[in-house]
């Protein structure tokens, strides 16, 4: 619950916030994936940081290199949202830690600049309420990255609102 929460206020962080830069899918996915390597190797030096990012990990504000940049392990899955307009990302995984599976998400920020501003982890452990990889592992959402048809596709408003609505049934 707590991952599905965040990650549903890190959506609509993601959707709603305004950015200045150019951005396009290229550069999300290639600021991921070397976000991911920069992480399994506990290196923040491995990828482009702001000098005034702004990184916290279950709401508690960090150094860039603290928390789970110590511990995180290989990824074993992972599936990302890219929003071009906002030139943001959401990511849910699953990476191990010590041997053993945790739940990821992780939202990435970018500037004008390519730089990433701002970084958000939040984390569920097996001791957590209602932990459960196998559910990030389900088939039925494997395909959650796949491109909609304008037909099919929900208006940037209306996903706001209904991440809106989610937010509001727990606060």
């Amino acid at each position: 619950m707590k991952i599905s929460k965040a990650l549903s206020a890190s959506a609509l962080l993601l959707m709603s916030s305004a950015s200045m830069a150019a951005c396009d899918r290229e550069t999300l996915n290639t600021a991921i994936d070397n976000y991911f390597s920069a992480l399994q190797a506990h290196d923040t030096t491995a990828v482009p940081l702001a000098a005034d990012l702004k990184f916290t990990e279950d709401g508690v504000a960090m150094a860039a290199g603290e928390g789970f940049w110590q511990t995180a392990g290989e990824v074993v899955f992972s599936r990302d949202v890219l929003d071009t307009e906002t030139c943001g990302t959401v990511t849910q995984a699953l990476i191990k830690e010590d041997g053993r599976d945790i739940i990821f998400g992780v939202r990435l920020k970018l500037n004008d600049s390519n730089e990433i501003s701002e970084i958000e982890h939040v984390i569920a452990r097996e001791e957590e309420f209602a932990f459960r990889p196998e559910g990030v592992l389900a088939p039925d959402f494997i395909n959650w990255e796949a491109i909609l048809t304008k037909e099919e596709r929900s208006s940037r408003a209306a996903m706001i609102a209904a991440a809106n609505d989610y937010f509001d049934m727990f606060v």
